[in-house]
């Protein structure tokens, strides 16, 4: 229920933002101090319990053969700038997919079965792999 999640929430905290110069290891105690607390506090933000709007929630099919996912139903204002058209379709690239999913605003099937954000991250990295080869 809405008050059990409320509940086992811990208070947010979001990483520190910064360039890619802040993040690039320099080899000072400093710098190693402050990409561990980075990590750190990215790996508490993925394993936080997201809750999305029903209201706001776009669902879309993954289509392996193509390499997209299909959007079946189209919600909330992120459409604008977000995906193509293919065939009359609207369809959206794997990190598009995986943006949207990781930010609660799209739930993506494969074969009908909802994909965990775990396996959409796995599936990214292979495709990456397979593209890189």
């Amino acid at each position: 229920s809405h008050a059990d999640i409320v509940a086992r929430r811990r208070p947010v905290v979001m990483p520190t933002r910064g360039g890619v110069k802040d993040f690039r290891p320099d080899g000072t105690a400093r710098q190693s101090n402050k990409l561990e607390a980075f990590h750190e506090a990215s790996r508490v933000l993925f394993t936080e319990e997201h809750v999305a709007n029903k209201k706001s929630l776009s669902i879309a099919e993954w289509k392996d053969d193509e390499g997209y996912a299909e959007v079946k139903i189209a919600k909330g204002s992120c459409w604008r700038w977000m995906g193509r058209s293919v065939r009359g379709q609207l369809t959206v690239w794997p990190e598009e997919a995986l943006f949207l999913l990781e930010t609660g605003h799209l739930e993506l099937y494969y074969h009908g079965l909802p994909l965990p954000v775990q396996q959409v991250r796995y599936s990214m990295a292979e495709l990456t792999v397979k593209h890189s080869s």
